[in-house]
Order: structure tokens, then C-alpha cells, then sequence
């Protein structure tokens, strides 16, 4: 996926994806910068019911501004760069049967990992998040 600022005032153009706003977005405006990313995912059916899914991406973003806010107007500041990369996997368990209304339940645990590492020490972080999903259809 591509990410592209047609200036600094518009709107990003994301690889023709729909996303929706997330914690990534609270915090990094997605609109402030332009990044390459690559993503390798890989889904193996255990049996009729379970599903692993483990993928692998990184990224490389760029800003318009310095890595240094404090040296905003000096000339020769480095611009923020960042580094992101990481891996999730998810396993799903189709429960059989149906209720009520509904045709199927779905339950999953995931976890994604996430490194990413900045030109200046402020944005470098690490991040573990598991969590448990339960989905059905009507």
C-alpha cells in the first residue's frame, strides 16, 4: 500500500482502501506524511471450524516537518522519518449450531506486535495487544 499527500492541506489517497479511525489515527495524523508498506499474510485452515491467519508488515513513513519541533525555522533539520514494523496472528473457531436469529458464531483471539522507531527518540515505542473477538452472521 501507498499512502500519498497531494499537498499539505488535502486529503491522503490510501491504496484504494477504506479505513476507519483508529488509534493510529488519534495520535498519528494520518494526512501529515507519506509511507511505502508492504504486508505478507498467511491463512491456514486447521480443520472445518479453525482458521490461523499470521501476517508480517513494515513500513517506512516521511513527514513535512523536522524531527525537532523546538528547531522548526532552523535550516538543515533533519525531517521526521519513521520506521514501523511488526506481526499479528488470529485463530477463529466457528461454533456450530444456530441461534435464534443468528446462523454461526465466531470466536477468535489475536495478537499483534508493533515496533516503531522515529528519527527522534519521542515517537520509538514497542506495542503488545491481544484480544478476543466473537462475530455472527444473520
Amino acid at each position: 500500500m501507498k499512502r500519498i499527500n497531494l499537498d499539505d492541506r488535502s486529503r491522503a489517497v490510501v491504496g484504494g482502501t477504506v479505513d476507519f479511525i483508529g488509534e493510529e489515527e488519534l495520535f498519528d495524523d494520518p494526512y501529515s506524511y507519506e509511507s511505502d508498506e508492504a504486508t505478507l499474510k498467511i491463512t491456514q485452515v486447521i480443520n472445518e471450524r479453525m482458521t490461523l491467519k499470521v501476517a508480517g508488515f513494515g513500513m517506512v513513513k516521511g513527514y513535512s516537518y523536522p524531527s525537532d519541533l523546538s528547531l522548526l525555522d532552523l535550516p538543515g533539520v533533519p525531517l521526521r522519518e519513521d520506521r514501523r514494523f511488526g506481526g499479528w496472528a488470529m485463530l477463529t473457531y466457528q461454533v456450530p449450531g444456530s441461534w435464534l436469529l443468528f446462523s454461526g458464531l465466531d470466536v477468535g483471539v489475536s495478537y499483534v506486535y508493533t515496533r516503531n522507531e522515529s528519527n527522534t527518540n519521542w515517537y520509538d515505542y514497542s506495542a503488545n495487544d491481544i484480544s478476543i473477538q466473537v462475530g455472527t452472521d444473520f
